[in-house]
C-alpha cells in the first residue's frame, strides 16, 4: 500500500514537471518571437503629403460655410451702418426741415454747389496764410478734387487769426466737401459748428438743413 501511494505521488510530481517544462518552453518561444518583432516604418514623404492634402480638403469643407456666414454678417453690418447714417441724416433733416421751406432773405441765393467766398470786406493788404490756403482749397473744390479741398480747409481752420464769420465760412465749405465724399455725419457736425459760431448767418443754417 505504501509503495502504491509512493508511485501515485511520483506520477503526479512527474506530470507537474512536464506541464511546467512545457509552459516554460512556450514562454521562451513567445519571448523570442516578441524580440524578433520590429516597429513598422511610418508613412513616406509622399504619403504624408497625401494625408496633409486630405486634411486640408476636410478643413476647407468645414470652413467654407463659416467663411460664407462671416461674409454675410459683414455685408449686413455694412448695410446696417449705412442705414443708421441715413436715418441720422433724415432725423436731422426733419428737425431742421423748416429751414429749407422757410423764405430766404432777400437777395440770398439758395444754390449750394460752390464753396462760400469771404463776405467780409478787407482792406488791400498782404494776404494772410489762411487766406491763401482757402483760395487754394476753393480752386481744388472747383476742380472737384474733394480730398485736397478738405485737407486745405482743415489746414486753414488751424489758424488762430480767424474771426467768427471767417471760421464759420471755412466750416461750411468743409461741410460741403464732406457731403461730396458721402461722410454725412462729419458734414453735419461742421454745419452745426458753423451755425453755433454765427447764428445769424443764413448760409450756415441752409447748409445745416441740406
Amino acid at each position: 500500500a505504501e509503495q502504491h501511494r509512493f508511485r501515485d505521488l511520483q506520477a503526479k510530481i512527474d506530470e507537474r514537471r512536464k506541464v511546467r517544462n512545457e509552459t516554460f518552453v512556450a514562454y521562451q518561444r513567445k519571448k523570442k518571437e516578441i524580440e524578433e518583432w520590429s516597429i513598422p516604418p511610418g508613412p513616406s514623404a509622399e504619403e504624408k503629403c497625401e494625408i496633409e492634402d486630405e486634411e486640408c480638403e476636410q478643413l476647407h469643407f468645414l470652413m467654407e460655410p463659416i467663411v460664407k456666414e462671416l461674409k454675410g454678417y459683414k455685408r449686413r453690418l455694412r448695410e446696417l451702418r449705412q442705414k443708421r447714417v441715413e436715418a441720422a441724416v433724415e432725423r436731422q433733416r426733419k428737425v431742421d426741415g423748416f429751414l429749407s421751406n422757410a423764405p430766404l432773405p432777400k437777395g440770398f441765393e439758395e444754390s449750394l454747389e460752390a464753396p462760400e467766398e469771404q463776405t467780409v470786406p478787407t482792406p488791400e493788404v498782404e494776404k494772410r496764410p489762411w487766406e491763401e490756403t482757402k483760395q487754394a482749397a476753393d480752386k481744388a473744390f472747383k476742380d472737384k478734387d474733394w480730398n485736397t479741398a478738405l485737407s486745405l480747409y482743415s489746414k486753414a481752420l488751424e489758424s488762430e487769426e480767424l474771426e467768427a464769420l471767417q471760421r464759420a465760412t471755412l466750416l461750411s465749405n468743409r461741410a460741403l466737401c464732406y457731403n461730396r465724399l458721402f461722410e454725412w455725419n462729419k458734414s453735419l457736425e461742421d454745419a452745426v459748428d458753423a451755425t453755433v459760431l454765427e447764428a445769424e448767418w443764413p448760409k450756415g443754417w441752409l447748409r445745416r438743413a441740406t
